[in-house]
């Protein structure tokens, strides 16, 4: 994408967010916006510095970099002069918000339309790609975090009997909760609530949500047991339980609104 001006780059943004976060595009945005923006970056920097890693692409700023710029200096470069005038609450960006909650599948009928999609499939193959990785990530740290909590599990019932049962259960409500917290963090950079009432309930929806949902699999296992069996599950499972963990922070999202621009 060539000669963007930082509204053509923020429409870009609200467009694949509102694919990815149909609820509440908008809040979503404002928030990774807002994280960047800690470092005292201007908002400019950090709309632009969202949609690279987004995986928008900008011939001009490539330009810059073939020159022998630094990707920090090329983005100063490219950003002397340009100015964000979109606001979130602007009829623009509310008709891309509502056009795509209206249909998803843009029509190929002008140039520009296909351009925009090509990008949602961009989007989606990575939006794939990272539910795939929170899944892997939440089993593989899981497994390692249960080995532990088995331990400490045995040591609280040795020593309270019944009501260490229970206090090691409530522990393990909250390591799926923060465990799962930080990695909607890391790889979806979406912020939680991290009060112990939000982690406990957060480990107890995610737990009952992963109980059902592995119920078919197993099933599947005791029919046609097997390493086939067992890869394919793990795999699909992997998917499972990434899009599990990443719509139970719909309950449980931090909620942000700017007060100045965007």
């Amino acid at each position: 994408m060539g000669m963007f001006q930082m509204d053509d780059i923020y429409k870009w943004l609200v467009r694949m967010y509102a694919y990815e976060y149909p609820d509440n595009p908008l809040n979503q945005l404002n928030i990774n916006i807002a994280k960047i923006r800690k470092g005292g970056k201007s908002l400019e920097r950090a709309v632009l510095e969202l949609a690279l890693q987004s995986g928008l692409k900008l011939s001009e700023l490539e330009h810059l970099e073939e020159k022998g710029k630094t990707r920090g200096k090329a983005i100063s470069a490219f950003l002397r002069g340009k100015k964000l005038l979109l606001k979130e609450d602007d009829r623009e960006i509310r008709e891309i918000v509502e056009r795509v909650g209206r249909d998803k599948r843009l029509r190929p009928s002008t140039r520009k339309a296909t351009r925009e999609k090509a990008a949602t499939q961009q989007w989606n193959w990575m939006f794939l790609g990272r539910i795939f990785l929170h899944g892997l990530s939440f089993s593989v740290v899981m497994s390692g975090l249960v080995f532990l909590w088995a331990f400490l599990l045995v040591l609280l019932v040795a020593v309270g009997s019944f009501i260490g049962l229970l206090i090691g259960f409530v522990i393990l409500l909250f390591i799926l909760g923060g465990l799962n917290s930080f990695l909607l963090d890391r790889i979806w950079s979406i912020s939680t609530e991290t009060g112990w009432k939000n982690l406990l309930g957060h480990g107890f929806v995610l737990s009952i949500a992963l109980i059902a949902a592995h119920i078919p699999g197993i099933f599947v296992s005791l029919i046609a047991p097997g390493l086939a069996t067992m890869v394919v599950l793990f795999i699909i499972n992997a998917f499972i339980d990434g899009l599990i963990a990443k719509n139970v922070v719909r309950l449980f999202e931090h909620r942000y609104k700017f007060t100045d621009s965007v």
